[in-house]
């Protein structure tokens, strides 16, 4: 679960932001309910003495501070006990929807294709089948090998697949038709491929390829927090309330970097 933050935008007459300095801040807690997932929190107040109140703010909402998610004007401060929330797995498996989509458009000889994931705490290993259908040669690097040799014994009886599994980056990934990383620090300078990141950055060699723009599933776009950004959103659903269907979406389109 996580908590989000709203301001009422009504105005307020001159008499009650004199008595905002004789009162506390009015706080609302709102619990939020989420179609086959966890709830999420709301809290909801007024300005207060000319502000937003963060530190009451962040009060009412509890321990779950720990996981807030911010609206784009915030500004709490680094006195307020407040630990904003940033997507760290949904953004990979959008990316990683995206590319194997992209690659399928393609239309190459699979056999001609070599695709290198790198996949560090293993989080997309419940979606490598899909690669197995257009390349011919799969390799992932990762730090979680576990996962992946369960996955590897799974596609070599099922498809006759070998899956490479490495906790670095080999030499040869310099050879590969497609990287899917989501940072573009571990892939070579060298590389000259395809490589499919969520940094908007140039490589010299390779075309690099990034997401672009992202749309919610109505059922949790009505749900948006006021003022949130919509994938932040849709990250904190999947990750910290188990919307675990948002994880098999994809961004609207891809774009090479140039």
């Amino acid at each position: 679960m996580f908590v989000a933050f709203e301001r009422e935008d009504e105005s307020v007459r001159f008499s009650e932001r004199l008595r905002n300095y004789f009162t506390a801040p009015q706080i609302e807690l709102k619990k939020v309910e989420v179609p086959c997932a966890l709830p999420f929190y709301i809290v909801r107040t007024r300005e207060w003495r000319g502000e937003y109140p963060w530190e009451a703010a962040a009060e009412a909402a509890g321990t779950l501070r720990a996981r807030a998610l911010l609206p784009f004007w915030a500004s709490p401060g680094n006195d307020v006990p407040l630990s904003p929330f940033r997507p760290l797995v949904f953004p990979r498996r959008l990316l990683f929807n995206s590319a194997v989509k992209t690659i399928e458009k393609m239309l190459l000889d699979p056999r001609k294709v070599s695709v290198t994931l790198i996949d560090n705490g293993a989080y997309l290993v419940d979606l490598v089948e899909e690669l197995v259908f257009f390349a011919a040669r799969l390799s992932i690097v990762t730090d979680c090998t576990a996962p992946y040799e369960e996955l590897a014994a799974r596609l070599l009886k099922k498809y006759g697949v070998s899956l490479l599994i490495s906790p670095k980056l080999q030499k040869d990934a310099v050879n590969s038709t497609f990287i899917i990383s989501d940072k573009i620090f571990p892939v070579p300078l060298s590389f000259s491929g395809v490589l499919f990141t969520n940094e908007k950055k140039r490589l010299e060699n390779a075309v690099v390829i990034v997401g672009e723009g992202f749309t919610l599933p109505e059922k949790y776009s009505s749900l948006l927090p006021q003022d949130a950004d919509a994938l932040s959103f849709a990250g904190a659903l999947y990750e910290l309330c188990a919307a675990n269907e948002l994880g098999c979406l994809g961004y609207d389109k891809m774009i090479a970097c140039g």
